[in-house]
């Protein structure tokens, strides 16, 4: 009992044992199946070489006899005598004795015949010699010739021919072989001579031939084209087995084959050899016990199985003590498992597998290893990220000896020497979801241009994401590849994400304690995003080429000549000389292009105000306000150029219609999607299939506000409904109207109603108490 519960314990040994013995079992199993199908094929195949070499011989002899046969009927053929008694019809007695008495005397002297007729067809006699039933014309056997010699039969001359008749209460027969005149089959009343052979004496020959082979219990038979089978008087024919009727259901197969086939007898299987012997139509067969043949075979098998037992009983002597050294080890691990683990956890661990125990407790010290290694990474992130925001916006705050070794510390991929480059990357975003984006874009940054170039990428505090570059000492040409790797970021990002992404290079910095003067720097070169568009890279000499100096003369002239085409109703002079004045503005500083456009939106609606059907449109603030959210300069233009259009029209052209219809159309989009977190201005132009920047400059233009704007006012309209009708909770209510940041949602409800929805709803409560 103490050793089934020992080894119930012991799963793992005893798989080990189980499948072991299985193994070798089917290995013997196999082996031992394999051996003796291939003593069975080659002892058949050694049987059938043998046979065929006595089959050969047998052949041979039987085609010589044959010959001798034909060679002694020719003789007899072309005999005067033979001839005289063959040909003429005025024979009388004393012509005929004496020469068939010379053909009886051959007869009697020639072992192998039976009998010679000779045939005159002139007088229809049949001459004899031999066997004495011929001279009874009423004798089954002078019947039998008679119907061979009527010409009704297809004998054919030279042929041995076998004939059957009856002989009392049996069948006899002989083969017989004619000799006529016709080259084909014999004629009615054609002269013919016929020897007839003992079938006896040939099978008696056989014997005498197979004696070498006669180890088998074997029997040589002939079978001629008709099907007739002449058998030996061998051992077979003792043992009274029918040759005859065995081989009957297989002559077909046995004349086709040439190898040895196995069929089935009387008294068991046999086995049986063909030999074919195409000049005289004949088959050649012999027979052998299949029980004496395989008789060497059944005594390896039996010896094969006590070799087998033997090495099973070895075999789980071996495996036994093999597999008790290989369980060693796990047996050693389960018990250094087992030590620490608490004592109502060990019978769990008893009706399992031990690898799996072990796999269990590995996996557990993994996921412990795994959840430490995170914390550790975490905090690990968040000083390294404190310590690069430090670098950009703190010049000399690190000493060198603390870069180095923050270097090896933070494992930074950047060079301990320059020079260096320091990217800024501003995104143009219209959702909520702001700090999920800067890092979705870092990641992508840092994957596509991290592969070529070494950088460390920052996301700083103002939501913006920076990037410090270590170029190589032979960094020729690695500025140009930096560029095309921020183009194919900003391609993939705009794919993916339908938002630009606008970037600022610096020029090369030599030392780290630059790099907070060129990030200062990148922050104003990215204000040029009005000059050189969302989406673009802007570096610090493509700005410093395009700057001109700045006239307030050749500004306030340009100005001038707007206004005056303006008041004058001119259209066309108003467009050619507002786009003068921001032909001249994109080659200013960014303080000078500010002070313009602020200067010119003034200027156009102090003109617009009293000329338009609506001059509450054109009030300063609000004009200020529509121009000024524009990104871009070209847009600003476009905003402004539009008014003028819209003011110098006075009614409502067919593309102001359209403009409103599309207005519409995106309102009541905003009205029926606005609980989808996903909604913006880029979602709304993907499904009219239209740019984001035209379809928001043209309902900024209809509606008087930016689509963000409508967007939070439809869904903080909505809110305040539910937050004074519905009991649902605050963050209920953020989810239903389309908010997911439950800050940004406050900062809204409380920019528009005075306070958070908390203290809104709160005092609405005491409000109604009241």
């Amino acid at each position: 009992m103490n050793l089934f519960n020992r080894y119930r314990s012991r799963k793992y040994l005893v798989q080990i044992l189980l499948s072991s013995l299985l193994i070798m079992l089917l290995f013997v199993t196999v082996s031992s199946g394999a051996l003796m199908f291939n003593a069975q094929k080659n002892a058949m195949k050694m049987l059938d070489d043998s046979n065929r070499k006595v089959l050969s011989q047998v052949a041979y002899n039987i085609d010589f006899t044959n010959n001798m046969f034909i060679q002694f009927l020719i003789s007899l053929y072309f005999d005067n005598d033979v001839n005289v008694l063959m040909k003429r019809d005025d024979l009388d007695f004393f012509d005929i004795t004496p020469r068939l008495y010379e053909l009886d005397k051959t007869t009697e002297s020639t072992n192998y015949l039976n009998s010679i007729l000779v045939y005159n067809g002139k007088t229809d006699t049949l001459y004899n010699s031999g066997d004495f039933r011929l001279r009874d014309g009423g004798s089954g056997m002078s019947r039998a010739f008679r119907q061979l010699l009527d010409g009704q039969r297809d004998t054919r001359k030279l042929m041995l021919i076998p004939v059957e008749y009856d002989h009392g209460n049996k069948t006899e027969r002989v083969l017989s072989m004619l000799m006529y005149d016709s080259p084909s089959s014999h004629q009615a009343r054609e002269n013919a001579i016929v020897i007839n052979i003992k079938p006896d004496w040939i099978m008696n020959n056989l014997i005498e031939l197979n004696k070498p082979n006669g180890h088998f219990n074997s029997t040589i038979v002939i079978v001629d084209g008709q099907g007739t089978v002449y058998q030996s008087a061998s051992r077979l024919a003792s043992a009274d087995v029918d040759a005859a009727s065995m081989l009957a259901p297989h002559l077909g197969k046995l004349k086709s084959s040439m190898t040895s086939k196995t069929i089935d007898g009387p008294n068991g299987k046999w086995v049986a050899t063909p030999l074919q012997i195409k000049a005289l139509d004949w088959q050649v067969v012999t027979l052998q016990s299949y029980d004496e043949v395989m008789s060497g075979v059944r005594k390896l098998r039996q010896s094969s199985v006590a070799v087998v037992l033997l090495f099973l009983v070895l075999a789980v002597v071996v495996t036994f003590i093999s597999s008790h050294r290989l369980y060693k080890p796990v047996e050693e691990l389960m018990r250094q498992f087992r030590k620490p683990a608490a004592a109502d956890a060990r019978p769990a661990a008893r009706g399992r597998l031990e690898f799996s125990v072990i796999n269990d407790s590995y996996k557990n010290v993994m996921h412990q290893l795994n959840t430490m290694q995170q914390v550790y990474g975490e905090k690990r992130d968040v000083v390294k990220s404190y310590y690069l925001q430090r670098l950009l916006t703190m010049k000399d705050a690190i000493s060198e000896s603390e870069f180095c070794e923050s270097r090896r510390q933070y494992n930074l991929r950047l060079e301990p020497e320059g020079p260096y480059v320091v990217v800024l990357l501003s995104i143009n975003l219209d959702r909520e979801d702001n700090k999920l984006m800067h890092f979705a874009v870092a990641n992508i940054a840092k994957e596509i241009v991290g592969n070529r170039l070494e950088l460390e990428m920052i996301e700083l505090n103002d939501g913006t994401v920076s990037a410090i570059v270590s170029l190589s000492p032979d960094h020729q040409g690695r500025i140009g590849e930096l560029n095309a790797l921020l183009q194919e970021t900003q391609e993939v990002i705009l794919h993916y994400y339908r938002i630009s992404v606008t970037a600022a290079v610096s020029r090369e910095i030599a030392d780290y304690r630059d790099f907070a003067e060129h990030h200062a720097e990148l922050r104003k070169l990215l204000a040029y995003r009005l000059v050189f568009g969302e989406g673009g890279i802007i570096t610090a000499e493509a700005v410093k080429e395009s700057r001109k100096s700045f006239d307030p003369g050749l500004l306030e002239e340009t100005e001038k000549r707007l206004i005056e085409s303006m008041k004058a109703g001119h259209t066309a002079d108003s467009e050619k000389w507002l786009n003068h004045y921001f032909h001249y503005l994109k080659n200013l500083e960014i303080e000078h292009i500010d002070y313009g456009v602020t200067r010119l939106i003034l200027t156009m609606s102090k003109t617009l105000q009293p000329i338009s059907a609506h001059p509450g449109t054109f009030g300063a603030t609000p004009f200020m306000r529509r121009v000024m959210q524009q990104t871009t300069l070209d847009d600003m233009k476009e905003m402004m150029l539009e008014f003028i259009w819209t003011t110098m029209q006075g009614q409502h052209t067919e593309e102001t219609r359209k403009h409103i219809l599309l207005t519409d159309t995106i309102k009541d989009i905003v009205r029926q999607k606005y609980a989808d977190p996903n909604l913006s201005l880029q979602c709304v132009s993907d499904m009219l299939k239209m740019s984001p920047t035209y379809v928001g400059r043209i309902f900024k233009g209809t509606a008087s506000q930016s689509f963000a704007d409508y967007l939070n006012e439809v869904r903080l309209e909505l809110a305040l409904q539910l937050l004074n009708h519905d009991n649902h909770t605050i963050k209920e209510i953020m989810e239903r109207v389309g908010y997911t940041s439950q800050s940004n949602f406050f900062r809204l409800f409380k920019m528009k109603y005075g306070a958070p929805p908390k203290e809104y709803r709160f005092r609405t409560m005491i409000g109604k108490s009241d």
